[in-house]
């Protein structure tokens, strides 16, 4: 599995795109909030995928939707996103590869470090038990402007993370900083570099 992290607008769904190209499937976690606020709202899903004003006028909303959900559990999300893709409660289908575009919170990522800190585990409650090596990749774009706070202190948390823990945590970082050849090429070395 990998997962992308980064601001918006930094790349993450140019990166997946590379991933997906190469036999990937794509899950965002957003996906499934959008789903969920548009049934709620009664409004076109589409309008709250496509860029515009349409979507802007409901930004600020979905996010304090996603994030009083997150606080009643703050699996909630990522439960809801991995639930299609699962053999059973505890696993991912077999030769499922699975790119996640869209981590943006600390409780993704903590769900993140908990995935790649063990090797198999089985608890009650568990999610899951057993996923195949699971990277984590910040992508990042210099010079590009988020207003989501929540987003930049959740990369400054992987980054502390990785200082602080025994185990790679951030497996590497993307800088988007030229044409979309560019980040193919940048994902092709990372493909090479972790077997992918």
């Amino acid at each position: 599995m990998v997962f992308l992290l980064g601001l918006s607008g930094s790349g993450k769904d140019t990166v997946g795109q590379e991933f997906i190209n190469k036999g990937y499937t794509r899950v965002a976690f957003a996906d499934v909030l959008k789903e969920e606020y548009a049934a709620m709202k009664g409004i076109p899903l589409e309008s709250l995928h496509i860029q515009g004003p349409a979507k802007e006028a409901h930004r600020e909303a979905i996010i304090e939707y996603a994030e009083a959900q997150r606080a009643i559990d703050p699996l909630h999300w990522i439960k809801k996103a991995i639930e299609p893709y699962l053999e059973s409660h505890s696993s991912i289908r077999e030769g499922l590869k699975l790119v996640f575009t869209d981590v943006r919170r600390r409780s993704e990522l903590d769900w993140i470090y908990h995935i790649k800190s063990i090797e198999d585990r089985v608890d009650e409650g568990e999610i899951i038990s057993h996923y195949e090596r699971a990277r984590l990749f910040i992508v990042d774009r210099p010079g590009i402007i988020d207003n989501d706070m929540l987003s930049h202190e959740t990369i400054g948390y992987a980054r502390g993370m990785q200082r602080a823990s025994e185990f790679q945590v951030v497996d590497a970082t993307i800088i988007n900083d030229g044409t979309k050849e560019d980040l193919a090429k940048k994902v092709e070395r990372l493909c090479r570099a972790y077997a992918f």
